[in-house]
């Protein structure tokens, strides 16, 4: 799903996890627009001579203490492009699926390659550089290995120049592919077991050794176009490149049949159960091919984030090169030792996987897990301290989402001969009918099973506080499932099939069925399964009616353990947490990992980044390499006009007149601002959910800083959050008209400091409830910081 569009709480982001990623630059949205609305030009990269734009360099620093191996993923691109090619239906196209020679196509080599660059006159399907070149599909995923035999040793850097795209041979195969996109949906690996690195690399070189027709998967490169290489020496280079420019070499990954009697497959991909740390980017933005930017090349930013969204191993933060001086880094800079120790104490493992040892038996008991693992064999299988497969990885942990579709349809690979689950502890044989399989799970995951039935199966206000917000989550997935049943082919996705009777629906098993819960994505699974059977999510746009507050709720919960700590009702205890997860991810050290990345797949606070770059760097266990050395902060809570009031800190003019002062920080119900502002020019709106500040006669007290130190207060008196909730009704109706530009029982300036009261008494308030289809507006807007020009 990598390069796709994905909802997320209702704001269309393009997203390179396998559904996830978006743009947002240090600026205004809207200056964005204006800047970039018609598109830019391509670099030229054909040619002995490409221009440097042509390439983003990828640069990892090895802070751990034994060496790694990186492999750099090209992806499958075959979605839906621009639909009118050269020649239009006769050669390929249209490249959006339809008419009646249907093509599908990478939309981002059509704009690099400006549709026709290897088009003269008329396309022959018998000549070179013609044929399927007008959609450009990309079938195959790539693998680049970069330093697979020497690898990088600890304290190591290694640099590699990555081109926009690359013009493969394929003489011996004109079925293949014709060219390879390496910025649209790239991926990194980052592996710690050379055994692992070769489960793969040396199953690409047995491949090319196999001399059979269809194996010839290794890259040979044509002149007329860009490859990957090792990044030359710069004077301004910080750093020693290791990389080794005979070991970079790419191959086609995937299952090969490579002949013999009886056949054989070898399989070179990447498999699910090999210990890597992966992440995802996209090294340009290309709209959609479809809508007002048909496929524009908007610019040559990177766009990246850190995913923990499928599994966490590796410490690992990454930031852009040369981009803008005060973009911070995203992921943790937390060194192995103390990032496995969390992970070990999240999944109740040692450092070799093996559960804890019960007191009373002094054996290894797997019921005294508290999370899932990877699995790891043992070689010897009865003897827990016989050496493992990957004999030098730590633990690697799932996501809740992971883990839940694995039990929904458990994956497996082969060791020795034997066939072994991806995932452990897996019960065997394992079951979907009571007693139900998932009860004997780890303790902590097994909860998130648990806390969902008191509050949406076996509903249960006194286990289930919050039983209010899930209301409207279950009832949509409930509808999704249903349309999935009627109007999809259930057969074919066996897992999906119904198993269970809830709230008089017949629904999928309850790992099926969370699995797409906890991934926020439609049962859109299976052939002839669009979005014409089965429809998205509701987007937070949507009036309450059309059920836009359910992504609302699923946010706030998704952060229960943060939104409700101080509540002694709702307060999040054992047993009683959507998803823990969320809160290892995000929750403080040393028992949590303090991480700025992704959790689950809509985790719009720790939001993905875009700047200007010229290429991205990553560090693996330490901050050592990275052009800033603080964390970026989370985003604010966006915008939701039927559910949330907005506060926004006034922002300076573009381009800013001199003298400047920007924000710093601000803070939500502090006196003291504790939050950095991401964009401090021109922050965006901060979204409120009433239901979760302080009531009356407390209020809450909204507090910001200035790049000079200055403090600023105002306070917010009352918010009403009487049923129903949506649409919002938090204040009377209110318009500025000056001099009166607040209502004095909404607005409180009595807290501002006496250097900054003038400020507060300018501070704007709107309220105006929703009238039919119209959504509400309550808003406050501050003047800009104290000392810039008016």
């Amino acid at each position: 799903m990598n390069g796709q569009t994905k909802k997320s709480a209702g704001r269309t982001l393009l997203f390179f996890y396998a559904t996830l990623i978006g743009a947002a630059f240090l600026m205004t949205a809207s200056a964005i627009d204006k800047a970039e609305a018609a598109g830019i030009l391509p670099p030229k990269c054909e040619g002995g001579s490409p221009e440097a734009a042509c390439f983003k360099e990828i640069r990892v620093v090895n802070n751990t203490n034994k060496k790694i191996w990186v492999v750099i993923q090209a992806s499958i691109i075959v979605q839906p492009a621009l639909s009118k090619p050269l020649n239009g239906d006769k050669w390929g196209g249209p490249c959006d699926g339809t008419g009646t020679n249907p093509q599908l196509g990478d939309p981002w080599l059509q704009r690099a390659l400006e549709y026709t660059s290897w088009v003269t006159g008329s396309p022959s399907p018998q000549k070179k550089k013609t044929w399927p070149a007008l959609c450009f599909p990309v079938r195959s995923d790539y693998y680049l290995y970069v330093n697979p035999t020497t690898g990088v040793a600890p304290g190591a850097t290694v640099s590699v120049l990555i081109p926009w795209w690359a013009h493969i041979n394929r003489d011996k195969n004109v079925n293949l592919d014709e060219f390879v996109d390496w910025w649209n949906a790239g991926r990194i690996y980052i592996l710690d077991d050379q055994t692992a690195l070769n489960e793969s690399f040396q199953a690409s070189l047995d491949i090319v050794k196999s001399r059979v027709a269809n194996s010839d998967i290794k890259l040979a490169y044509l002149s007329d176009g860009p490859q990957p290489t090792c990044t030359p020496k710069r004077p301004t280079d910080q750093f020693t490149n290791v990389c080794v420019a005979t070991e970079l070499a790419a191959y086609r990954a995937g299952p090969v049949n490579v002949g013999g009697n009886p056949a054989k497959t070898i399989d070179n991909s990447l498999g699910k159960h090999i210990p890597y740390q992966l992440n995802e980017y996209t090294l340009a933005s290309v709209d959609k091919p479809s809508g007002a930017g048909l496929g524009q090349l908007v610019n040559l930013g990177v766009n990246y984030n850190v995913s923990n969204v499928d599994q966490v191993y590796l410490p690992i933060a990454m930031a852009p090169i040369n981009g803008p001086a005060d973009a911070g880094y995203m992921g943790t800079t937390l060194n192995v030792t103390d990032f496995r120790k969390a992970m070990q104490n999240f999944a109740g493992t040692d450092a070799n996987g093996n559960p804890p040892v019960n007191q009373q038996t002094k054996q290894y008991d797997p019921s005294l897990l508290k999370w899932p693992i990877y699995n790891n064999p043992q070689q010897d299988p009865k003897n827990l301290n016989s050496p493992r497969k990957y004999p030098n990885a730590g633990i690697r942990v799932p996501s809740t989402f992971a883990a839940l579709a694995f039990y929904a349809s458990p994956g497996m690979f082969i060791d020795q001969g034997k066939t072994l689950p991806e995932i452990v502890p897996l019960p065997t044989p394992y079951s979907f009918t009571p007693p139900e399989s998932w009860r004997t799970l780890p303790l902590t995951f097994r909860n998130v099973l648990v806390n969902w039935e008191n509050c949406a199966e076996k509903p249960n206000a006194a286990l289930c506080p919050l039983i209010g917000w899930y209301n409207g989550l279950w009832a949509t997935f409930d509808i999704n499932y249903s349309l999935y049943l009627s109007k999809c082919t259930p057969a074919a996705t066996p897992y999906l099939l119904p198993r269970r009777t809830a709230r008089s629906r017949q629904l999928p098993s309850l790992e099926a069925y969370l699995q797409f819960v906890h991934g926020w994505v439609p049962f859109r699974v299976g052939p002839n399964c669009g979005t014409a059977q089965v429809p998205d999510l509701p987007p937070v746009e949507n009036p309450p009616t059309l059920g836009g507050y359910v992504v609302i709720n699923y946010q706030e919960i998704q952060y229960d353990f943060m939104n409700f700590a101080n509540n002694p009702v709702l307060k999040p205890v054992e047993g009683r947490q959507f998803n823990k997860y969320v809160e290892f991810i995000h929750g403080p050290q040393p028992n949590f990992l303090d991480a700025s990345a992704y959790a689950y797949s809509i985790d719009d606070l720790q939001s993905f980044q875009h700047f200007p770059g010229d290429g991205l760097v990553f560090t693996i266990g330490g901050g050592n390499g990275l052009p800033n050395q603080n964390k970026i902060p989370p985003k604010p809570p966006l915008p939701a006009q039927w559910y949330l009031f907005t506060v926004t800190f006034g922002g300076l003019k573009d381009p800013p007149q001199p003298p400047i002062v920007r924000w710093k920080k601000f803070g939500i119900c502090k006196s003291d601002p504790d939050w950095e502002f991401v964009n401090k020019a021109n922050p965006d709106g901060i979204g409120l959910d009433a239901r979760l500040l302080p009531q009356q006669p407390q209020g809450c007290v909204i507090s910001a800083e200035d790049e000079k130190g200055k403090i600023y207060r105002f306070k917010i008196k009352k918010y009403d959050i009487t049923p129903p909730a949506f649409p919002i009704h938090v204040w009377p109706n209110f318009t500025p008209q000056a001099p009166v530009v607040f209502d004095p029982n909404v607005l409180d300036c009595s807290v501002s400091p006496p250097d900054t009261a003038a400020w507060c008494a300018q501070i704007n308030e709107v309220a105006k409830a929703s009238v039919g289809n119209t959504p509400p507006q309550y808003t406050i807007s501050t003047p800009v910081p104290i000392g810039n020009p008016p």
